[in-house]
């Protein structure tokens, strides 16, 4: 394949992509496929995510190279502890600005563990004390608003000690 034809399918398969995962994407591909890796993409404006969740993390915050390898290793057996492992993917190793329950779930869903209320799961984790996840922001004025989060200093150390096995 000559690199024209390389770059029509690249040019077509982004194409159909929202500016965001088009970013993503490209990122992975040069860390994967170039000696030095790109700049991570830009944050979205909401905070919201599309990609895939399987997406190696060039700068190496997690050795584990999917989400589903990582949630096995952290032993993860509640809906919160479910939740707080997604949230800190999302946010350690995906760089993601905020991290919103929807994006959580998908990536439990996608590994077989979805949790049937999912906000109910972030609220009892912001209830914590210390709360290993604060919430940063709330979009709209109904109770079913979309929330945005961020998982605080305790909650890295709480996932990084289950990742080590130490809890």
């Amino acid at each position: 394949m000559d690199e024209l034809e390389a770059m029509k399918i690249a040019h077509d398969a982004l194409a159909e992509l929202d500016e965001d995962s088009r970013a993503r994407v490209i990122h992975w591909l040069a860390a994967k496929y170039c000696s030095s890796p790109a700049e991570p993409p830009p944050q979205s404006q909401s905070g919201l995510r599309g990609g895939p969740e399987t997406v190696p993390h060039p700068s190496g915050t997690s050795r584990h190279n999917t989400f589903a390898e990582f949630l096995a290793v952290t032993g993860a057996e509640s809906d919160a502890d479910r939740a707080l492992v997604a949230a800190y993917w999302l946010q350690e190793v995906l760089s993601e600005e905020a991290v919103d329950t929807q994006s959580a779930n998908t990536l439990l869903k996608d590994t077989g563990y979805p949790i049937g209320n999912v906000t109910r799961a972030f609220d009892r984790l912001k209830s914590m004390k210390p709360c290993p996840v604060v919430q940063t922001r709330k979009t709209g004025s109904t109770k079913q608003a979309r929330k945005l989060y961020k998982v605080s200093a305790h909650g890295i150390s709480t996932v990084k000690k289950m990742e080590k096995g130490d809890v």
